[in-house]
């Protein structure tokens, strides 16, 4: 299962990376960068506000949808 948390800033991402004993690798994407982590867990700062986290995380759907890998769950976390 590929599975996308989005966070709007990069302390909420850290704080979920932290659940995850492994530490991930960061792929970089048109202004953003992911975090990848084992077991097919991808975390997003995508950023504050609507227009900058639909960009970023659009960004992301369309790297993983390329790849052939598209997401199964997409979770966007904080508070909306």
């Amino acid at each position: 299962m590929h599975l996308l948390v989005a966070t709007a800033v990069p302390a909420e991402r850290d704080a979920v990376a932290r659940a995850f004993p492994a530490r991930g690798a960061e792929v970089r994407l048109p202004g953003t960068v992911l975090h990848r982590l084992p077991d097919g867990w991808d975390l997003l700062a995508a950023g504050v506000g609507p227009a900058r986290a639909a960009a970023s995380t659009a960004a992301a759907l369309t790297a993983a949808a390329l790849d052939g890998t598209p997401y199964d769950l997409v979770v966007s976390t904080g508070i909306g």
